[in-house]
């Protein structure tokens, strides 16, 4: 294949990969701040993150009233853009 796409593919998933973490830390600011939770806004940032913090809480222990879930789905995030990033190297 050809250098563009290969560079194309790996540009789009390091940009979903960063929209996401933008959206997750998003959604840890509105942890920290009051906002209203019937708002479109928080209302799409939360149903965009949940899917994939729910799992990730479920298998955690509870732990001081802090929630470790975001910075460990952050975690995950980026060591799939990485392998993603290994796996198109190795196939193109």
């Amino acid at each position: 294949m050809t250098v563009s796409l290969v560079s194309t593919i790996l540009y789009v998933i390091d940009i979903a990969a960063e929209v996401y973490i933008f959206i997750l830390f998003a959604r840890v600011l509105c942890s920290w701040i009051r906002v209203n939770p019937f708002s479109k806004v928080y209302q799409f940032i939360f149903s965009m993150t949940e899917p994939l913090l729910l799992p990730i809480r479920r298998l955690m222990p509870k732990t001081m009233m802090l929630d470790f879930s975001p910075m460990i789905l952050m975690i995950l995030i980026i060591a799939v853009q990485r392998l993603l990033r290994v796996l198109v190297y190795t196939i193109f």
